[in-house]
């Protein structure tokens, strides 16, 4: 499955649902002209995704290799030159910053990853096939808890995990959700989940009413989470409009959530928290 954001709300997506070709937008959180990589089932998912990066590696280096012939014999056409020189360092800036492994968010990381093998490529297919199943609709409570494991690491893979850990322990068992929390509370080591942990440090915060900690973050988790790019969101917001006092205020975020679930891509995170929206509105 394919899907490609061409706004920070809606997305294209592009792919098979139940056997036939589906085109059609859904919401998204994504950034303009990002492109995600969902393939489909646990087996071989981490695979699919390090043949998808060396591919997307392997078309730069061509387009490289082309711009550069192409200057080569065509030198005399100061149009086609002035324009692949001015496109050629964008090409080569793209193509060095993803091939090297230096950052843990680039295609050259995940093949490294993938070749390392040991603990690190256990832990990246666990967590790829994890994602590809919550995208699938499996709830995060609903996860199979031999992928859940993150060996110790400390690498994006493993706190993404233990995040995801958290998600599917906060509908049924909150104390041992924020013992998981705990776990990722330090956000300069996050890449992947800065805001979706620091939304739900502030969601643990106002579960245990520490007034330090709302009062000293609510303005910077009131404007992420005004955004509404996730479920999780709602569910934040609408609690610290609880916590206000604001029922009604909170009930209106609530209905909005529930509306939202329905159109979010990743189909097992917004089930999960469609479910906890609906039984904090009963409860209003």
């Amino acid at each position: 499955l394919y899907f490609f954001y061409f706004t920070t709300k809606f997305m294209l997506f592009i792919g098979k649902k139940q056997g036939k070709l589906k085109i059609e937008l859904q919401s998204s959180g994504g950034e303009v002209g990002s492109t995600i990589l969902a393939p489909n089932g646990k087996n071989n998912t981490f695979k699919k995704y390090v043949v998808s990066a060396f591919g997307g590696l392997l078309f730069t280096f061509i387009i490289l290799i082309l711009q550069i012939a192409l200057c080569l014999f065509l030198k005399d056409n100061l149009i086609v030159y002035a324009g692949l020189g001015i496109t050629f360092p964008i090409t080569a800036y793209v193509f060095l910053i993803n091939l090297f492994p230096v950052f843990e968010n680039n295609d050259g990381y995940l093949i490294y990853a993938y070749l390392q093998g040991g603990n690190l490529k256990k832990v990246a297919s666990n967590y790829y096939s994890l994602a590809s199943l919550l995208v699938e609709g499996v709830e995060p409570s609903e996860l199979d808890s031999s992928l859940l494991i993150d060996y110790g690491g400390v690498d994006q893979f493993s706190l993404n995990i233990r995040y995801l850990r958290y998600l599917a322990f906060i509908n049924g068992d909150e104390e041992r959700a924020i013992k998981e929390l705990r776990e990722v509370s330090d956000l300069s080591k996050l890449i992947y989940v800065v805001n979706e942990v620091y939304e739900e440090l502030f969601f643990s915060a106002l579960l245990m009413e520490d007034k330090k900690f709302i009062n000293a973050n609510k303005d910077e988790v009131i404007d992420i989470v005004s955004k509404q790019e996730r479920p999780q969101s709602f569910r934040v917001h609408a609690s610290f409009r609880v916590y206000n006092g604001d029922k009604e205020w909170a009930k209106l975020i609530l209905k909005s959530g529930i509306e939202f679930c329905d159109t979010y891509y990743v189909k097992g995170v917004a089930s999960s928290e469609k479910k906890y929206m609906q039984s904090m509105l009963e409860r209003l």
